[in-house]
């Protein structure tokens, strides 16, 4: 399968003062937009798969916003390619 969703916004700090954040499949490094450097991100934050908001640990396994339950990449990847949504057991 090609598609993976951005499941994580990462936060970048370069040594040459650039600071930045991206979405990405997964926490990873990134090179700086202004001096090409390979940098690790300083932080990051987890991503509801359906509608994007930041998920926080303390959740209970539902998404804040749109109160679906939080899928991780496997459960999503299963309903996009059966057509029909996981069951939770």
């Amino acid at each position: 399968m090609d598609f993976e969703p951005e499941k994580f916004r990462n936060y970048y700090l370069c040594s040459c003062g650039e600071e930045w954040n991206s979405t990405w499949s997964c926490t990873c490094n990134e090179r700086c937009p202004r001096c090409s450097k390979e940098i690790e991100p300083v932080s990051f934050e987890e991503l509801c798969l359906e509608c994007g908001a930041i998920v926080d640990e303390v959740t209970d396994g539902i998404c804040p916003e749109c109160d679906e339950p939080i899928k991780d990449f496997d459960e999503l990847q299963r309903e996009l390619l059966t057509g029909r949504p996981t069951s939770r057991v």
